[in-house]
């Protein structure tokens, strides 16, 4: 379940001739289905929290959200006044629940919008990779058999094995394994000393 976020973070100037992203992305009251362009929040750090990371992620859709909305829209979105893009805020993710179920939430959720809307994703840990992703190839491989292309911008590969819990480094092992050859996985920004000689040879053994 996500829950609409403050509307005081739908920053205006109240000056037609100076209109701003908070003017344009609009909480959701109801689903956003006719929407081109969904922005998510996943207010969350447990996962960074349980892989010995520091916490603070949390924070980021909202602070993402407070500095993004007081931008201007680019010239293109005036271009296109004919056939207006929509654009909506879906809000964030109840925390409440076990980190597990979160992100089968999270995955669920964003599948209902994926073929139809450019989905937008804020903060949380990089657990949620593991939602992102599994959303984006059910939704393509699924109905073109055509095996997408997932880039993870990263100094760590996150394949660390799930034992104990889902962590913020288990998000492209869990990719991996439960869609094994059904898309690519391209890993850029890769540094030595962030990853296990292990885990470099089992990323390269299942095609990362």
């Amino acid at each position: 379940m996500f829950f609409p976020i403050p509307t005081e973070l739908f920053f205006s100037k109240n000056d037609p001739q100076d209109p701003r992203l908070g003017e344009i992305f609009k909480n959701y009251d109801i689903e956003p289905t006719g929407s081109d362009y969904i922005i998510f929040g996943y207010p969350d750090d447990e996962g960074i929290k349980l892989n010995g990371g520091r916490p603070g992620a949390a924070s980021a859709p909202n602070l993402i959200r407070q500095f993004l909305y007081k931008m201007t829209p680019p010239e293109s979105y005036y271009l296109n006044k004919k056939n207006k893009f929509k654009f909506q805020d879906y809000g964030n993710i109840d925390i409440q629940s076990d980190l597990g179920t979160r992100h089968e939430i999270a995955k669920n959720t964003l599948f209902k919008f994926q073929k139809n809307s450019r989905l937008i994703t804020f903060g949380g840990g990089h657990d949620y990779g593991y939602s992102d992703g599994a959303s984006f190839i059910k939704t393509y491989f699924s109905s073109t058999q055509k095996k997408p292309l997932i880039i993870n911008f990263d100094a760590h590969l996150d394949v660390r094995p799930v034992t104990q819990s889902y962590n913020s480094g288990t998000p492209f092992y869990r990719l991996l394994t439960e869609f094994k050859d059904q898309f690519h996985l391209l890993e850029i920004g890769l540094q030595n000393q962030c990853n296990s000689l292990q885990h470099w040879r089992w990323a390269k053994e299942q095609g990362a």
